[in-house]
């Protein structure tokens, strides 16, 4: 017989002192012969006069030996906000042999979380698509694509940029080109490049590297 076993684990963690209480517990099942992973996690955090609560539900799942999709998905309340925070975290990777790429999708309320989380990713909607391709042992080129968008004044940034990579004997050389459009002015376009030097057995890196705005008024 085939078996597809199913393993859970529980982890689980209390810290008290005085009025303050911090518990939480995570409960994780594996699946399809561990290719596929099932967790969730409650927080709460009790200062007192404040409060907060955090659940969250994630999977990650092996589609292939070279792809993987995860999917995280949460709330949070606290006794400063009204109502539930949310936030939401979709990607997908392939990591072929020479080619590799990274689509994903994220959102995060302005309120969210547990007073942890970077003040740079809250208020934020972000979607994407990252990508290499390895063209030679010398040659790498790559290529992103974005749109964030501030969740409560609704403003969007798109930016797309290319560039590539070349490794010499003696150093590496980098050129590009990048697209930002804030839609509240002119869009701007840069060029890029720039030369790394590794010195004493790669302990040391000298890198320069110069960015060049080709927008004009006319344009």
């Amino acid at each position: 017989k085939d078996f597809n076993p199913i393993y859970i684990i529980v982890n689980y963690e209390i810290k008290s002192s005085g009025d303050s209480l911090s518990a939480g517990a995570r409960v994780t099942v594996n699946m399809l012969d561990e290719k596929m992973k099932l967790s969730s996690t409650y927080i709460k955090e009790d200062f007192g006069e404040q409060t907060a609560q955090l659940a969250s539900v994630d999977m990650r799942l092996k589609v292939t030996e070279r792809d993987k999709l995860e999917v995280e998905y949460a709330k949070s309340l606290n006794s400063k906000t009204v109502g539930k925070i949310d936030a939401i975290r979709v990607e997908y990777e392939h990591n072929g042999e020479n080619f590799y790429t990274r689509s994903y999708y994220k959102k995060i309320d302005k309120d969210f979380g547990l007073n942890q989380q970077n003040s740079q990713d809250l208020d934020l909607e972000k979607i994407g698509v990252e990508s290499s391709y390895k063209v030679d042992t010398y040659t790498e080129a790559k290529a992103t694509i974005y749109r964030d968008k501030t969740i409560s004044t609704g403003e969007i940034k798109d930016v797309a940029e290319a560039n590539f990579k070349y490794d010499l004997e003696v150093a590496q050389l980098e050129g590009g080109a990048r697209y930002i459009d804030d839609h509240k002015s002119q869009p701007t376009e840069q060029l890029i490049a720039g030369v790394n030097k590794t010195l004493f057995d790669n302990r040391l890196t000298l890198r320069a590297k110069r960015e060049e705005s080709i927008t004009t008024d006319d344009s």
